[in-house]
């Protein structure tokens, strides 16, 4: 059996180490477990700009712009026929720029910040079942904490081990996406149609990255797009499952859910900026329950409603946003 932890934290993407670096700035004593060895493949990640005040609170903001293989301050949109070039913004450090992330880099990125803040990393570790006394969750595995963060994705490890229900918001979504030779511009371009979305842009030298989510009932998109259809594909062409869900019971006694594990949405909601801050929201929480600022049972409410309230609000926003593509039952 391992010594307890304030927080143990069962995943390393972005919502498990913006746990951890924000839980161990505070004081707290964090260990992270990730089952996969680093580098491990995600896809390359376009991050609106205001990630950037995000990527400074959790100290890498430097190290995240230094590896970034492209950054942009403006992206091309055609929703259905009507075309804009929108400029992110401008204030008196220059213009608001994006970044164009390896998400290989970045998750290694982050879990050094949080090696050098004291955070102890186990890796690679997977989790074991959750430990449960009197209710509450007491640790997972060997490892005892007092609150234990499920940050490890969509496969939902704690969701189904304590059986929690699960709320889906829309019909089976899947998202396609690969990387190709060559250049399209500086530009990320965001192209709509009556079957779904494309989003293409340059993550690095010679190198674009498309994604492709089609609506249900329209043709599986497990090819680059006509625009990228002659380039030389580089690897193979990867799906994951972005039906829009969301885990109502996100925090509860003795746990928390964040990134993924406690809502997914389509690629078009800007899911690592969504992970990262739910991960600082995770970790906020516990220190407030750990320096007894606040009860714990309205901690976990307060957690609960802030992502239920996020999760009707995206939803939404995505929703009319499709309907203006495809009028129909079909449309999320």
């Amino acid at each position: 059996m391992s010594s307890a932890v304030d927080l143990l934290i069962v995943g390393a993407g972005p919502a498990g180490t913006a746990a951890a670096i924000s839980a161990a700035t505070a004081g707290l004593r964090v260990r992270v477990l990730e089952r996969s060895t680093f580098p491990r493949h995600r896809p390359g990640e376009t991050l609106h700009p205001g990630v950037g005040p995000v990527l400074a609170q959790l100290g890498v903001a430097e190290q995240v712009a230094a590896a970034a293989g492209a950054r942009h301050n403006e992206q091309a949109v055609d929703w259905r026929g009507h075309s804009t070039v929108t400029a992110f913004g401008v204030d008196a450090d220059g213009p608001w720029r994006g970044y164009q992330v390896d998400r290989a880099a970045l998750d290694e990125l982050l879990l050094d910040r949080a090696r050098v803040l004291g955070v102890e990393v186990c890796q690679p570790e997977r989790a074991g079942a959750p430990r449960i006394d009197a209710g509450r969750v007491v640790g997972a595995g060997r490892h005892a904490a007092r609150f234990v963060v499920d940050a490890g994705g969509g496969r939902g490890w704690l969701r189904r081990h304590l059986q929690l229900p699960l709320h889906v918001a829309s019909p089976p979504l899947r998202a396609y996406y690969g990387y190709c030779q060559g250049s399209v511009g500086p530009v990320p371009c965001l192209v709509g149609d009556r079957d779904g979305w494309t989003w293409t842009a340059q993550v690095a030298s010679e190198q674009v990255h498309w994604t492709r989510l089609a609506f249900p009932g329209t043709p599986k998109p497990d090819c680059p797009p006509p625009c990228l259809a002659a380039r030389p594909a580089i690897g193979r062409v990867r799906g994951a499952d972005v039906t829009w869900r969301h885990v109502p019971a996100s925090a509860g006694p003795g746990y928390f859910l964040a990134g993924d594990a406690a809502a997914v949405l389509d690629p078009a909601a800007h899911g690592v900026l969504r992970a990262l801050l739910s991960g600082i929201a995770v970790a906020h929480t516990a220190v407030g329950v750990h320096s007894a600022q606040l009860g714990e049972e309205l901690a976990a409410r307060l957690y609960r409603d802030w992502l239920a309230s996020w999760f009707a609000h995206d939803v939404k926003r995505l929703s009319d946003l499709y309907r203006q593509l495809q009028p129909t039952e079909g449309t999320p």
